[in-house]
């Protein structure tokens, strides 16, 4: 069977059977047809997800109140007050969600339709990177950390993260950019690198590190991994970068929705979101023992995760019988708790 006629038929099996197709694409078939196939499964779920409360409600909410049926002029105007760093009211001062909130509120004029697209394009780049880093010489043996980063880097941020719009999928496009520019060294990844302030403004700040290293050329290892340990216990005073941010207006708005000063000027709902926690450890029979678990409000089905279907929880399962590891449910935690435990 070849690649075209793959594609086609796990296509209309992703209609019928989201999971089904999920499973058999990560059974028998390679990322050529694997790759297009999870891309168009995560966009089926991104278009029928119940948006409520997070921030995709909020700009599906926006689009009819502020996009439909806006003039191409004010549009323009606004996009330019964006560029200025001085978004006008009712937008939310990001190129991405501008541009393509205008297209579908008032050129198209279908926004039911902007979170599929959204989906997709969050769903091209997060599969289109992780078809570059679930690809090994499998003839090289792993060893334990490895599987962690690869287990703990696909579940951290995963699909459900496309309710955010602009945040991750500026990090996946930003990620996938920063990959394969220093693979191939082509300049179109470069120039895909420089996009991610345009999902959302703050990689101008964020993304500040992966720019530094495309024109460092030679640092010593050793200088990222005191880095990396320094950033556990050392702290920088935010009161400077607070007073520069606000000098903007949306600067002065982006410190208003995301920084508190005082942990008590948060309201119940952040303050219910708990604390997630990572352990790792050698067992007395010599195996790895990694335990995740939360204080939040927990999972009641305990089948959703032994037998999930859920794409991140299956994903989750086929590295863990790739390790010939268990994956067990830890009940002396308040919220949700997994143990995973293999031989090294």
């Amino acid at each position: 069977m070849n690649r075209k006629t793959q594609i086609f038929y796990f296509s209309v099996l992703s209609f019928l059977s989201p999971f089904l197709a999920t499973y058999f694409t990560f059974r028998s078939i390679t990322w050529s047809v694997r790759k297009p196939i999870l891309i168009l499964i995560i966009t089926l779920f991104g278009s029928t997800i119940i948006l409520h409360t997070s921030d995709g409600a909020d700009f599906m909410q926006m689009i009819q109140d502020h996009y439909m049926d806006l003039t191409f002029r004010q549009w323009l105007f606004e996009l330019k007050q964006t560029l200025l760093f001085s978004p006008v009211e009712g937008t939310k001062g990001d190129v991405f969600f501008h541009v393509f909130a205008y297209i579908f509120g008032s050129v198209i004029g279908l926004p039911q339709f902007y979170f599929t697209f959204i989906s997709f394009i969050y769903a091209w780049f997060f599969i289109s990177s992780l078809s570059r880093i679930l690809v090994w010489d499998s003839r090289i043996k792993k060893n334990a950390l490895f599987w962690a980063l690869i287990i703990v880097f696909v579940s951290y941020r995963f699909i459900d993260n496309l309710q955010t719009v602009r945040t991750w999928t500026g990090l996946w496009a930003l990620f996938y950019g920063t990959y394969r520019y220093h693979e191939t060294k082509k300049i179109k990844y470069l120039f895909l690198m420089l996009t991610a302030p345009l999902f959302h403004v703050a990689y101008f700040l964020m993304a500040l590190p992966a720019y530094a290293v495309v024109f460092i050329k030679k640092v010593n290892p050793k200088f990222y991994i005191i880095a990396y340990i320094l950033s556990f216990v050392l702290n920088v005073n935010p009161a400077g970068i607070v007073e520069k941010l606000q000098s903007t207006d949306i600067g002065e708005d982006k410190v208003a929705g995301y920084y508190r000063e005082n942990p008590e000027d948060y309201d119940t709902e952040l303050n219910n979101r708990g604390n997630f926690y990572v352990s790792l450890c050698l067992s007395d029979d010599d195996c790895v023992v990694i335990d995740m678990w939360d204080d939040g409000v927990g999972v009641n089905d305990d089948d959703l995760i032994l037998n999930p279907n859920t794409l991140g929880f299956v994903l989750i399962g086929h590295l863990t019988q790739q390790l010939n590891g268990d994956l067990t449910i830890l009940g002396d935690v308040s919220g949700l708790g997994l143990e995973l435990k293999f031989r090294k």
